[in-house]
């Protein structure tokens, strides 16, 4: 085992526990959970994905690197790491600033009202 797959199987595990963090947090809020515990939560989820997220840039800086002769092989571990991080940035990104302040929408609700 390379150096390579246990950065990436930290960075697997890592975006695991903010899944359950998630989940966690979302059950709390639920069922009326203690506030501090809820912060608590929300404080580490924020430190994985921050980590997560800098970790990936480090992936794709070695692997789109332009000095290197050969691109690397992206194995399957690096694939799911990719495809993970597309879903978390279509899902974290702040859908709400670019609908509800970009002109073409307030044109758009006006063609279909």
């Amino acid at each position: 085992m390379t150096l390579f797959h246990i950065y990436v199987y930290f960075l697997v595990l890592l975006k695991t526990l903010f899944i359950l963090g998630a989940v966690y947090e979302v059950y709390l809020k639920k069922r009326g959970g203690d506030k501090k515990t809820i912060e608590l939560i929300e404080y580490w989820k924020k430190r994985c994905e921050f980590v997560f997220v800098v970790g990936m840039a480090v992936i794709l800086i070695v692997f789109f690197t332009p000095f290197r002769p050969k691109m690397a092989v992206i194995d399957y571990e690096t694939r799911l790491l990719f495809f993970m991080l597309g879903w978390i940035l279509l899902i974290t990104a702040k859908w709400s600033d670019f609908i509800h302040q970009a002109k073409w929408f307030g044109t758009l609700q006006g063609v279909v009202a």
